[in-house]
């Protein structure tokens, strides 16, 4: 399925950079894009190795129940993105360490979703610049490691893990992100505390 493959990389790195820098300013924008690429990921998957066509039929009909779905989720997607993150990060950490994600596994996933919602709501502007620049530069690594297999992604059976330099890269542009942001919206983050 390479049609769909490079589809969803593509997608994956130019949402990625619009989150990555633009997050804060763009979130209900971004819910609605992460909605869309998480609904068209699911209508793919649905099809399998089927058709090509079907599959990008299915996936876009999946993008479109997902972007809706996420545009009127907004009240509750700071909880949201803050799950999502908090889930990604465990799944990363346990990759990194070689840790299956099953039974035990899924447990501490979701515990990490539970947490990463609970801080999310308690910084709740400052979390939405961490998560759209973490999740953003997820998405960058991960559409450029489709293009250049190996360098920042090895792929196995059933699981895509950053190596060494795409951690290292994922890391730096979401540093980089967060600053960025941060510093173009001090107004808009410091607006309530006066």
């Amino acid at each position: 399925m390479v049609i769909t493959g490079t589809l969803s990389a593509l997608l994956a790195l130019i949402i990625g950079l619009v989150s990555c820098f633009f997050g804060f300013r763009l979130f209900r924008v971004i819910l609605v894009l992460a909605g869309f690429l998480g609904g068209f990921w699911l209508g793919v998957a649905l099809i399998g190795n089927g058709q090509q066509t079907v599959a990008i039929i299915v996936g876009l009909v999946g993008g479109i129940i997902g972007a809706i779905i996420f545009y009127f989720l907004y009240f509750i997607g700071i909880a949201l993105s803050g799950a999502v993150l908090g889930a990604f990060v465990v799944a990363s950490v346990l990759s990194a360490l070689n840790i299956s994600v099953n039974g035990l596994g899924i447990i501490v996933i979701i515990v990490g979703a539970v947490l990463g919602a609970i801080v999310a709501l308690a910084i709740n502007k400052l979390m939405i610049i961490i998560s759209t620049a973490l999740s953003g530069a997820g998405g960058v690594i991960y559409g450029i490691g489709y293009f250049v297999p190996g360098v920042f992604l090895t792929v196995g059976y059933d699981n895509v893990a950053p190596t060494l330099l795409g951690g290292l890269a994922w890391l730096v542009l979401a540093v980089v992100g967060v600053l960025y942001q941060y510093r173009t919206n001090r107004d808009r983050l410091t607006a309530d505390k006066r």
